[in-house]
């Protein structure tokens, strides 16, 4: 998997207004136009913080991604379908 492919979308939606519009009409043909795998974009749509900050995505645009979504600061990787439940400390 590629961060930079995904980070690169991230850094474009967020300064595209009707690119971020098109994409919460339909997130499909917006990251059809993209080279990213079907597990990136399995990643992008559910929003999983988690995965992206696994695969390295810088935590600003990650922010900036969640935030598309209404995700407050405080819940971003919570809110992600693959967050441990527990941490090793």
């Amino acid at each position: 998997m590629s961060a930079y492919q995904i980070q690169k979308f991230i850094w474009e939606l967020d300064r595209n207004p009707p690119l971020k519009k098109k994409f919460k009409a339909d997130q499909d043909v917006v990251l059809s136009a993209y080279p990213l795998t079907d597990d990136e974009k399995r990643i992008l749509k559910e929003v999983d913080a988690w995965a992206l900050r696994k695969m390295e995505v810088h935590p600003i645009l990650i922010r900036q991604y969640t935030r598309v979504f209404g995700i407050e600061h405080e819940k971003i990787f919570t809110h992600s379908p693959h967050f441990p439940s527990k941490v090793n400390t």
